[in-house]
């Protein structure tokens, strides 16, 4: 994981909230007020991001679509995080249900 943060924000469902990860590795949460304007409220700390994967270049996290939950990559280390392929799945899904004896 980097000492770098995530500077960007997700926005809530509802458009009227930010999400975003604060130099301290927590989640923060402000309050958009409605109107012709930009007007943020004050930003209120939601909970710690240690242990979770953090990417300064792009948001690893969203909100759920009640705006009341977040999905996020969990990781001890970098060195943990690791990306499996899978290839031919059709095919080897295909070979193992011939195997299988109808019920």
């Amino acid at each position: 994981m980097t000492d770098t943060v995530s500077k960007l924000a997700v926005w809530s469902p509802s458009g009227r909230e930010l999400f975003f990860i604060d130099a301290s590795k927590t989640m923060v949460s402000v309050p958009i007020a409605p109107g012709s304007g930009f007007q943020a409220g004050a930003p209120r700390v939601l909970f710690s991001t240690a242990g979770y994967f953090i990417q300064a270049y792009q948001p690893q996290f969203d909100v759920s679509p009640d705006g009341q939950h977040f999905v996020m990559i969990r990781a001890e280390t970098q060195d943990q995080l690791g990306v499996v392929v899978v290839t031919g799945f059709l095919d080897e899904l295909k070979r193992r249900m011939k195997t299988q004896s109808p019920r």
